[in-house]
């Protein structure tokens, strides 16, 4: 490759790309001699690299490497036959879009996920008069990429020799945010999720009593100790970063006792973590990595909690940030999702509750890069 050959990208307006930018530059050549180039490509591709460890039965840890291409597009900026001068600035310009077709509409932020990573790069490529594009094509192409199409595992001493099939030419890397801008957000909350609990009636001094008055042939309710009651909790389907998100409180009884005269519930405690979890797959095989991300904590509130819903979120403006914090997708080997652990004590008859809510997954988390939610948010609570 001629070592005068250089690639200049056109800076994105926001700094980074989105669906919405293309991608442009050139491609600059000057020689201080003659040189016999035949014509020069310029390939645009994305790709996402899988690198985990897993460990064997009869040996400790193994290395574990694929690659899964988003896409490929590629312009040919010159051809020719003759020697391009010496001393003579020869400039190459070349524009890409971000394709709606395959894979587009899901195609992740540009970063490093574990040991994984996600890729957006611009590749010019030479070759010289006389040399033929069959080579290069086919090492360019998506589909035969320079790993092997069943998943590579190996140990830490081996050498990775298909590695040493590399191109020839001059790259660049593009930092992507996943975001459309002006997208509508659907703000809809999710299902209600309950943790179901119950108090002895001796702590319900109100509740006692009327079990206490009751005549003699409902004596079946006379003799009822536990009170059965439920935290109940909700939060929106989407989650924008660095925006207050909903985050609902209520307390709910099937207990005719209760709801005659319910309890006072008050909430004295709360945390609330978010978790990322990035899924890495090949074949067979599957890798999870966790960071967590604690988003609030406080002790000695005072927040009373009834059957009507207690939007905590806006009380306190719960917001996802940090970094690392990327927007959430799914591709056919790596995925980034996020879960969310709530923790809390709430206090009912002078009795102290510590609840920990587990299993609230796959909340989608969106770039903040986006407009203003087009619709208002619906809350719903069932009891």
């Amino acid at each position: 490759m001629p070592h005068d050959l250089q690639m200049f990208l056109d800076p994105p307006l926001r700094g980074f790309y989105t669906y919405q930018d293309t991608v442009s530059g050139k491609v600059i050549f000057e020689s201080a001699h003659e040189e016999k180039i035949g014509w020069v490509y310029v390939f645009f591709h994305g790709c996402v690299n899988i690198e985990f460890n897993i460990r064997g039965e009869e040996s400790p840890v193994y290395k574990c490497m694929d690659k899964e291409v988003l896409f490929q597009q590629c312009q040919k900026v010159y051809e020719g036959h003759e020697k391009l001068l010496e001393k003579v600035r020869y400039e190459l310009p070349f524009k890409f879009a971000f394709r709606a077709g395959r894979g587009a509409s899901s195609l992740p932020t540009s970063g490093k996920y574990h040991f994984s990573s996600v890729e957006y790069k611009v590749t010019a490529v030479p070759r010289r008069i006389g040399q033929t594009e069959d080579q290069i094509m086919s090492m360019m192409n998506p589909y035969n990429p320079p790993f092997p199409k069943k998943p590579l595992i190996l140990s830490p001493t081996r050498i990775f020799l298909n590695l040493s099939k590399k191109t020839v030419g001059v790259s660049q890397q593009l930092q992507f945010v996943q975001v459309r801008l002006g997208a509508a957000i659907n703000l809809a909350m999710r299902d209600p999720r309950s943790r179901h609990l119950d108090i002895a009636s001796h702590h319900l001094q109100e509740l006692e009593q009327i079990l206490a008055d009751l005549p003699e042939e409902h004596r079946s309710l006379r003799r009822k100790e536990h009170i059965p009651f439920s935290i109940n909790y909700q939060i929106p389907e989407n989650i924008v970063e660095g925006v207050p998100f909903t985050l609902l409180l209520s307390i709910s009884s099937p207990s005719a006792l209760w709801n005659h005269k319910p309890a006072p519930v008050t909430l004295t405690s709360f945390r609330i973590i978010l978790f990322a979890v990035d899924a890495a797959r090949t074949g067979d095989l599957s890798h999870r990595d966790y960071q967590m991300y604690p988003i609030w904590e406080r002790k000695r509130l005072n927040i009373p909690l009834r059957s009507k819903a207690v939007n905590i979120g806006q009380i306190y403006s719960f917001r996802v940030t940090g970094d690392g914090i990327v927007p959430s997708f799914y591709t056919s080997m790596l995925q980034r999702e996020y879960d969310f652990r709530i923790e809390l004590v709430a206090e009912v008859g002078g009795k102290s509750f510590k609840v920990a809510m587990y299993g609230i997954s796959n909340v989608k988390i969106l770039s903040r890069n986006v407009a203003a939610p087009c619709n208002p948010p619906v809350y719903i609570m069932t009891p």
